[in-house]
């Protein structure tokens, strides 16, 4: 699976302690809990997440971010996700320096980056080129998610795919693939 560049199938990934994170969270909500309520019991929950799931890199990562981001919905503050990105960065690096010779940090911090700084102008440019109706009908929303999920791809990959030639020597198309 390493080889082909689907390992990431096979883990937990900071991917889905965010979905886990934000399912708890709209639980709460459905339960008749307000935002700052849930969102506050919710941040211990992503650290127990993180101690059952283990601390690997896209985990922690995910898991400060995710704090931040329910930390600004308490305050009522605007998140910024590539400065919760960063200060992930500076945390785990401080922690452990050695991180930035790892192929699972580059990866990981590589691939949220690149959905960070991309995904919307790449999603954007995709929605410019397509000769889209102008209503808002319903055939038309699956469609936008599938156009939404691939520029998350794009833009994931954009960033990768340099640490995967340099990792392997080669980009795997299969790992392209099992991204979207």
């Amino acid at each position: 699976f390493e080889k082909s560049g689907t390992a990431h199938l096979l883990t937990v990934s900071g991917f889905h302690i965010s979905m886990m994170a934000g399912g708890i969270f709209a639980f709460l909500k459905i339960l008749g809990s307000g935002p700052k309520t849930a969102a506050t019991a919710t941040i211990p929950l992503i650290f127990l997440l993180v101690l059952v799931e283990g601390m690997t890199v896209s985990v922690v990562r995910a898991a400060v971010m995710s704090t931040i981001f329910y930390l600004a919905a308490i305050l009522e503050r605007d998140y910024d996700g590539l400065s919760a990105w960063g200060f992930a960065l500076i945390c785990a690096l401080l922690y452990s320096p050695e991180l930035l010779f790892s192929r699972s940090f580059l990866l990981s911090y590589g691939a949220v980056l690149g959905i960070l700084l991309f995904q919307q102008k790449i999603y954007n440019y995709i929605v410019e080129l397509l000769p889209l109706p102008s209503s808002d009908s319903r055939w038309l929303r699956p469609f936008i998610r599938i156009v939404q999920l691939f520029s998350v791809t794009l833009s994931a990959n954009s960033v990768v795919l340099p640490f995967l030639l340099l990792f392997f020597g080669y980009i795997p198309v299969v790992s392209l693939i099992s991204s979207v």
